[in-house]
């Protein structure tokens, strides 16, 4: 990643012809005599450059005397001597202040020369870990060389932005911001493909750097791939320069193999070593550290906390607390819970300049270090730790571990931009949460204090729909922040170019790589946007990003006497769940293993299998009812139930879990239920306007068209009850219908925001491979545009109280922890809608239209939305109590989400009201003023 340059050359073409033959000369010796100790003497080689610097700046040679202190910075980098870098650039910014006319009369007018310096402040913080301002001198390089016309023809230029994409692709990427770091590193593959093919060494650098972060991500093989043939052509084309891209590549290989348990591959690559190593090796330490890995794959378990302890030793200061943490995680491994807490301890104080402590009760604050994600990582050991041991001040000390990691998650959440990262962020946090819980309960349990039961229910909400409710506090913000116009214009613009690009590029243009810069361009552009108006406008930060976590006390306060609120966690080790009434609340802990998810995914294809047995349906419903819903239902019952699941409950249709024992009855034939992802959610979602209540229906039409390239399906078939289903709907409300031929994707999103309420009455597929390529069908008016993607529906901005997807697998898609269904119902909450119909499995097509019309007739009498649904429900399975319809298939794969107000019906009344009043305050104005 450094740029490399060998200044002899730089002064040789520069200066030949001014100076005489033994100056340079003598400058070549300096030269060679400091890249000669360049990796192994630091103190050597800053004696040679600036022997070197100061021959040039006696010589006049100002231009020399500034790059040979850019190489001197380089050799400090190398070595990580923050002080010399330091020292170097201050020196820098003193002698292009004073000397800035020299550097004008160059060819490229100092370009070079003030990137190099803008390179090394990018670097410097880079390597304390101060990403943000090191970023911002990375952004800056790339801004004044694409701002020239024909960068792409320098080959500094290049070097620099390559460098500089670099960089930012590895930060974001040690931030867990992957979507950026992929993008950067795919935009720099690009770069070299078409602006230096040739340069075959610095391809295969950047190569090597995506890897890595391919493998954080998990991405094994792809990674593996790159790095096997990154070392093949560095070992084929060896210098001294591609050394440490050998070394460091052979490593990850061999923990790559480790992980995989093929030990002899794993000992090959780390063996390569003894071949690359040279004296007072920087990367001995990371030679110790991954053979300690493999000695515990080995089972060699002390000869593995040996070589840890070794790695440690000759480990940089910055990577001490990486290696203390692993060897806290072995320690804990191996039964040695002392040993690890106090492991993490240390730890801990390695990270964070100014924090002291040993008692396992302190911690450090979110702000005292930069490195925030490997303090999670720590504080995460540190909890888990000590809630193994058998102390209840070990549960306190455990809670307070956590409660510094729920304090760093709240500081990292506004750096992460975009939504794979923001979901990837809160996944990577949850068993940290899951520990929280642990000590909670445990503590709860003993004492049945109320402040540990709202403090849990606080965990619930943290770990719930971060993105989904950043995304709606988003959009409230842009409306009321008084942001100007023409920026929220620019950032509809920019949102919707994205989604175009995006779609063009996976579903099969052949323009793809000039596609992909022109995306990578505007992603950055949104961004840099989306920093300028939280920067510029304060409001709109605070309340995108501090939002208001409701207590129990006022979620209560809300609750009517039959009412009841059951939020669930679904951990790796256990399941919790809080239940809240008006007058009680209630707290368990279910311990669960993989046999229970496949029982609840069992249940969920049977449920969606018209032909399963309904008796063991029911039984298999009575089972899970037992476990996770009668716990809190012991002392009363509740005529409504609102559901937060988590995990694979998101899967259930509660409604159709059995509260019989001994007999089949279904738990909506006595209660109400609908399903919201959090409560802080659904305080937004209730945040509406008074609308008119207008319904537009859509019925598409199809004859077994094709589908596009990239989707699941080959062919849509006709639904024959659609058009029918909307006709009966459209009697309960005002409003318009698209049917047939009108029932476009053109006039659907021309007209949507005229309308408060909107039903789909169309094929929906769920794209399990894709899940952003989830689709509803409209009528096809040719072979494309008639898909309205989930990618799509983000851009929507919908005012819509209430949408119904009455259509196939609308409400499931992929589960994200803490997210649940990356659903197209999920992507209309995330456009705007309050409340949502959607269906868990492929319904059946005649009995949604029975269901449906009954819906919507509740609906218009007044019944709140979960309540209406209910009663279509009961209708159904009164009508169908004597046949094979009463199997859940047919009735319980529509569920409803989000803000359950009734939906009041546009009312004209009021005009025959003020018609009748005016009449009779006429009459009797007209009667007296007659007997006047």
């Amino acid at each position: 990643m450094i740029i490399k340059k060998p200044f002899v050359l730089i002064f040789v073409a520069l200066s030949a012809s001014v100076f005489g033959q033994e100056y340079e000369d003598r400058l070549a010796y300096l030269e060679s005599k400091a890249f000669e100790h360049y990796y192994t003497r630091k103190d050597s080689a800053y004696y040679y450059f600036e022997e070197a610097r100061k021959l040039g700046l006696s010589n006049d040679d100002t231009i020399y005397g500034i790059d040979a202190l850019l190489s001197i910075g380089n050799i400090a980098s190398f070595h990580y001597d923050f002080d010399k870098m330091k020292g170097v650039i201050q020196e820098l910014d003193s002698l292009l202040a004073v000397h800035g006319d020299k550097l004008d009369t160059l060819p490229d007018r100092g370009d070079f020369q003030r990137n190099y310096l803008l390179y090394h402040r990018g670097n410097y913080f880079h390597k304390l870990e101060e990403f943000n301002k090191s970023e911002l001198f990375f952004d800056t390089i790339v801004q004044k060389i694409t701002e020239k016309p024909e960068y792409l023809q320098t080959p500094d230029n290049v070097n620099f932005l390559s460098t500089s994409y670099s960089f930012i692709a590895k930060m974001n990427a040690l931030q867990n911001r992957f979507q950026i770091a992929d993008e950067y590193y795919q935009k720099n593959i690009r770069l070299f493909a078409q602006a230096q093919p040739d340069d075959v060494a610095g391809l295969h650098r950047v190569y090597n750097l995506y890897a890595n972060s391919l493998y954080i991500q998990k991405k094994i093989e792809e990674a593996k791939k790159l790095w096997l043939t990154t070392l093949k052509y560095s070992e084929q084309n060896f210098t001294s320069r591609n050394r440490n891209s050998i070394i460091t590549t052979s490593f990850l290989l061999a923990k790559a193999y480790s992980d995989l348990g093929k030990i002899d591959s794993a000992y090959f690559f780390l063996d390569k070593y003894d071949k690359y190593k040279i004296p007072q090796d920087p990367f001995a330490y990371r030679y110790f550290k991954t053979k300690g890995e493999i000695l515990i794959v080995e089972n060699k378990n002390e000869q593995a906390l040996n070589s840890f302890g070794r790695a440690l030793e000759l480990a940089p200061q910055e990577q001490k607390p990486v290696i203390l943490k692993r060897i806290g995680d072995f320690q804990f491994e191996l039964g040695q819970p002392e040993k690890s807490l106090a492991t993490y301890q240390k730890g801990l104080r390695e990270l964070t300049p100014n924090f002291n402590s040993d008692e396992f009760d302190e911690n450090p604050r979110p702000y005292q270090t930069a490195q925030k994600q490997l303090l999670l990582k720590l504080l995460n050991g540190k909890a888990q730790v000590l809630n193994s041991m058998k102390e209840e001040s070990s549960r306190l000390m455990a809670l307070h571990a956590v409660e510094t990691s729920v304090a760093t998650l709240d500081s990292l959440k506004p750096k992460f931009k975009n939504e794979k990262d923001k979901a990837f962020l809160i996944e990577d946090a949850f068993p940290t949460f899951e520990h929280g819980l642990q000590a909670l309960y445990s503590l709860y349990r003993k004492s049945n204090r109320q402040d540990y039961l709202e403090q849990a229910f606080h965990f619930f909400e943290k770990s719930k729909s971060v993105v989904l409710l950043d995304a709606i506090l988003s959009a409230r913000a842009s409306e009321f922040s008084q942001i100007p116009k023409e920026l929220l214009e620019r950032e509809s613009e920019l949102k919707s170019k994205i989604s175009m690009l995006e779609k063009q590029i996976d579903l099969g243009s052949d323009q793809k790589t000039f596609l992909r810069d022109e995306l990578f361009d505007i992603r950055n552009q949104y961004r840099g946007l989306i920093k300028l108006i939280e920067k510029e406008h304060r409001q709109y930060f605070n309340l995108k990003y501090n939002s208001h976590v409701p207590t129990l006390a006022e979620v209560r306060e809300n609750l009517n006497q039959a009412e009841l609120i059951i939020s669930y966690f679904y951990g790796n080790n256990a399941l919790y769940s809080i239940g809240i009434s008006k007058e009680k609340n209630s707290f368990y802990r279910t311990p669960i293993d993989s046999l229970f998810a496949e029982k609840i995914s069992a249940f969920y294809r049977m449920c969606k299998n018209s032909k399963s047995d309904i008796g063991n349906l029911a039984k298999e419903g009575y089972e899970i009812y037992a476990t996770i819903l009668k716990p809190h239902l012991e002392e009363r019952s509740f005529s409504n139930i609102r559901i937060m699941p988590d995990g694979p409950l998101n899967y259930l249709p509660f409604g159709a879990l059995n509260i019989g024992e001994n007999t089949i009855e279904y738990l909506v034939e006595s209660t109400s239920i609908y399903y919201a992802n959090s409560e802080a959610l659904l305080q937004e979602l209730k945040q509406t306007k008074k609308e008119k209540n207008y319904l537009l229906a859509v019925a598409p039409t199809f004859n077994g068209i094709k589908v596009e390239p990239g989707t699941t399906r080959n062919t849509l078939s006709a639904l024959p009850h659609n058009k029918s289903e909307v006709e009966q709907i459209m009697s309960f409300f005002e409003g318009s219908a698209l049917v047939n031929q009108d029932a476009s994707l053109t006039n659907f999103s021309s007209n949507l925001q005229n309308f408060d309420m909107l039903h789909l009455a169309t094929h929906g597929d769920f794209n399990d491979m894709s899940p952003e390529y989830s689709y509803l069908a409209f009528t096809p008016k040719s072979e494309k545009d008639f898909l309205l993607y989930v990618k799509d529906i983000y851009n929507l901005e919908l005012k819509a109280n209430l949408v119904t997807l009455s259509a196939c697998e609308t409400g499931i898609g992929e589960l994200k922890r803490g997210e649940g269904f990356l659903s197209l119902a999920r992507a209309f909450f995330y456009s705007g809608a309050k409340s949502i119909a959607s269906t868990l499995w492929k319904v059946n097509d005649a009995s949604s239209s029975e269901i449906m019309g009954d819906f919507y007739r509740y609906l218009a009498e007044g019944a709140s939305k979960d309540e209406a649904l209910r009663q279509a429900k009961l209708v159904f399975l009164k009508n169908n109590n004597q046949n094979a319809r009463q199997h859940p298939y047919y009735w319980a794969g529509y569920v409803i989400s989000g803000n359950m107000e009734p939906i009041h019906k546009t009312d004209h009344n009021w005009v025959w009201f003020v018609g009748g009043l005016v009449l009779v305050v006429g009459t009797v104005y007209w009667v007296r003023k007659k007997a006047a």
